[in-house]
């Protein structure tokens, strides 16, 4: 095994030195050792852009593929297929005495940690005493194996037409999914071991493995409920945590964020109608989205596209379910939210004749609503987690009873769909009951939530905290998903608790949070 760099320059002294080789730092006081057989840490070449007075250590921690291989007296059998969990530190610039590092356990499911890197590696509010780890979750990013699927574009799963590679009205998607199955299950892969309990005993097993006493956690979206059942797996080991944006592990999740839905919209014409200035340029946004269903009603609207593939220009019938998909796409993030009111102003206008607008402006309507959330992500997953910890426990009937009540909003019927039709093929079980049940814990918690976030509703969120007697639950006016990403409150707040979890946390900066409008 390579012998690694001496771990000081790594900067984490304080961590048994963090030494990249199994044996050279004792486990957990609080926890049993892993048997030597069970986890083998390697230090890997990092492939990780960092800036020149920055540097970043990269390892592979080697698990097996799935825990119930583990005999009798906890050891792993030699024949026993492994996965290999691919994690980069950023350093703790300081020689603080007890860094406890920072987690980063990204969303999706099936978006890898090394990929925020961007977003992580000047966040001194968060390094300025302590290491950063970013961790790709089994089957994500530079984990080994991958769980990628080349045959499907992410942007397939997100129920909009325009997003997809071609403009083409057929497409054999679930053939595609299988031959994806096929090739995965072929090399070995067993698929029903890429869940979030999987990932929850990876991270005690690195963190024993390293010699970490304790470490924080920082999840986000589904990377929260990962957060949430690391909380059961390694309880003793969890210093803190942040939840932004979670994603609860409760059943029925789909049908509260169907729910969820009208409610958005039409807080949005109040909160639009409330400011001045979009309501002077934009005017009544619930009229103007009545007008543009009762026009496209009647015939679509033809708008001019280009291919993503080839660029080749293209006219398209455009009909009322792809302008809502489009628009409750934007909402789901703060940035792309705030011009929605003049999307939708636009194509009421131009289904009135009265406007024409640029294909750029059309690409920017329809074409990229969901970029941040697919790009990257290892579809299969994604689908792993999703068809075993989530589409058995939706409820149909739920969902069609908010739909049927909420015509304006779902003009194709129920959302998601795409996922029943795939589940079957991916074929991956049911996640036990006990897993759907809501996590009790009193470690300190943080809770990051948007009152107008789509894609992990503030409901969620709000439910999450009533089992959790230590957590505070911050809510952030009008805004939409990730949090810490988008916000420079959420980032002063994520920082503030950390270092003091045992504190309340100082919410003035939540005073000039109000939603924004382009």
């Amino acid at each position: 095994m390579i012998r690694p760099r001496d771990a000081t320059t790594i900067g984490l002294p304080a961590l048994g030195a963090l030494a990249l080789a199994v044996g050279l730092a004792g486990p957990a006081a609080a926890l049993a050792p892993l048997d030597p057989s069970v986890v083998a840490i390697e230090p890997v070449p990092c492939t990780i852009g960092a800036p020149p007075d920055d540097s970043v250590a990269c390892l592979v921690a080697w698990l097996p593929m799935s825990w119930d291989a583990l005999d009798a007296q906890g050891r792993l059998p030699a024949d026993a297929p492994r996965v290999g969990v691919h994690v980069v530190v950023l350093e703790n610039p300081t020689r603080s005495s007890d860094p406890n590092p920072i987690v980063v356990l990204a969303g999706g499911p099936g978006q890898a940690g090394s990929d925020l890197i961007p977003l992580f590696g000047p966040a001194l509010e968060l390094r300025r005493n302590r290491a950063v780890l970013l961790v790709d979750q089994r089957g994500t990013g530079r984990s080994k194996p991958s769980l990628a699927c080349p045959e499907i574009a992410a942007t397939e799963l997100d129920d909009n037409r325009f997003n997809d590679p071609t403009l083409a009205e057929a497409d054999p998607l679930a053939a595609r999914f299988a031959a994806c199955r096929a090739r995965l299950v072929a090399d070995g892969v067993a698929l029903d071991a890429f869940d979030t309990r999987a990932a929850a005993r990876d991270l005690h097993a690195i963190r024993t493995a390293l010699g970490i006493p304790r470490w924080n956690l920082l999840g986000t979206s589904y990377g929260a409920r990962l957060a949430l059942d690391a909380m059961r797996v390694d309880p003793d080991g969890i210093r803190a945590v942040v939840l932004d944006s979670p994603l609860s592990n409760v059943p029925d999740r789909e049908a509260r964020r169907t729910a969820a839905r009208p409610a958005l919209f039409e807080a949005l014409y109040r909160d639009c109608a409330a400011d001045p200035a979009c309501a002077a340029r934009y005017g009544d946004l619930e009229a103007a989205m009545r007008r543009l269903a009762e026009h496209l009603g009647e015939e679509p609207m033809v708008l001019t596209f280009r291919e993503p593939t080839s660029g080749e220009v293209v006219r398209k019938d455009v009909f009322f379910d792809d302008v809502v998909t489009a628009l409750y796409q934007h909402m789901s993030f703060g940035p792309s939210a705030r011009a929605v009111p003049r999307f939708l102003f636009e194509l009421a206008e131009v289904a009135r004749g009265r406007l024409g607008i640029t294909d750029e402006e059309t690409a920017a309507i329809f074409q990229t609503a969901h970029e941040g959330i697919v790009e990257g992500i290892a579809i299969g997953m994604h689908l792993s987690v999703r068809c075993r910890e989530d589409v058995p426990f939706e409820s149909a009937e739920a969902e069609a009873r908010v739909t049927a009540a909420h015509d304006l909003y779902f003009p194709g019927g129920e959302p998601d769909g795409l996922y029943a039709a795939l589940c079957p093929i991916w074929d991956v079980g049911t996640a036990p009951d006990a897993f759907g049940e809501p996590v009790a814990s009193d470690i300190p918690v943080l809770i990051l939530t948007g009152d107008a976030d789509p894609l992990t509703p503030t409901q969620g969120a709000h439910e999450i905290a009533r089992t959790l007697p230590r957590a505070q639950l911050v809510s952030f006016r009008g805004q939409a998903h990730d949090l810490f990403g988008t916000l420079m409150c959420a980032r002063v707040l994520t920082a503030n608790f950390i270092e003091n979890p045992n504190m309340p946390v100082d919410t003035a900066c939540l005073e000039r949070m109000r939603p924004f409008f382009e």
